[in-house]
């Protein structure tokens, strides 16, 4: 995928239908109706290991346009994400990464929608050991990485912090839905991966963006991106401990990822769709 770190602005085009071609934004009025909708803050949010990083890759292929993020990680940056670089006011990318709705307002960001991305906790958090013990994005810890006492301490920590971060976010789309807005939308990591480009669709239909470069999933190497872990590590992950990671956990561990799972499955099963999202929150979850 050619980067346009120059910042070109479009103008008064359109983004570019080369679905090789992605570019920064600047603030421009669009000829589409509805007026100027690349004028907006959009927050692509998520627990961290929930696909945020594959959902904006997804975002670059269909739209031709760059997101940012309110963190900066070099390695996406020099990976080919130029818009780590940019704050989360900066009119040069049309979305924001972010993990902690509380952490973007504390630096100053505001979001007007949102795309929250939802998996399963007990994933994401296999996922982002993984990357921790498999440096790197796509990388895969070891049996005995599983087996240590630091699969314990980061498991507890992190499901502490999946227990602090939903509500802001389920609260924020609540109070969007009370405006009257619709500006909130629920992405299930499962959806997506088993259908991307029907998922995909449903993000830039919300958004009010063009479908025209939909097509550019048709290839497989636009679908997977250079950061997106290979779905066959989770079946890695499986098939070379005795015992699945959750049951390596110590009891009280895991009783409180049962909880956090309950307790936030209630606050979502009376939303729209509430059943498709309790389903991801319980994905794959193993029997201990």
């Amino acid at each position: 995928m050619n980067n346009n770190k120059d910042g070109k602005d479009w103008e008064n085009s359109l983004p570019n239908d080369d679905c090789n071609t992605t570019m920064f934004m600047n603030k421009f009025t669009s000829r589409l109706k509805g007026g100027n909708i690349y004028n907006r803050r959009v927050a692509i949010a998520s627990f961290p290991g929930s696909g945020n990083t594959w959902l904006r890759h997804l975002f670059h292929v269909t739209t031709g346009i760059w997101t940012g993020s309110v963190y900066f990680d070099p390695k996406l940056y020099h990976g080919g994400f130029p818009g780590e670089a940019c704050s989360c006011n900066d009119s040069m990318t049309f979305g924001l990464k972010v993990h902690d709705i509380e952490h973007a307002r504390a630096v100053g960001c505001t979001f007007d929608d949102v795309i929250l991305v939802l998996r399963s906790p007990y994933s994401s958090i296999v996922s982002e050991f993984n990357r921790r013990k498999g440096q790197g994005h796509t990388g895969v810890a070891s049996a005995e990485d599983y087996n240590s006492k630091d699969w314990n301490s980061y498991a507890s920590k992190k499901i502490y912090q999946f227990k602090s971060l939903m509500p802001g976010w389920l609260n924020l789309c609540n109070n969007f839905s009370h405006e009257g807005n619709p500006a909130c939308m629920i992405v299930n990591y499962e959806d997506l991966k088993g259908n991307p480009r029907g998922e995909m669709k449903k993000v830039l239909n919300h958004l009010g963006l063009p479908l025209g470069r939909l097509r550019c999933l048709e290839a497989e190497e636009m679908v997977s991106g250079p950061f997106h872990r290979n779905h066959k590590a989770d079946d890695v992950t499986r098939s070379e401990h005795t015992s699945p990671p959750l049951c390596m956990l110590n009891k009280p561990i895991r009783e409180l990822l049962y909880d956090v799972i309950k307790n936030t499955s209630s606050s979502m099963q009376v939303l729209k769709n509430g059943d498709r999202y309790v389903k991801e929150l319980n994905h794959d979850l193993p029997n201990c």
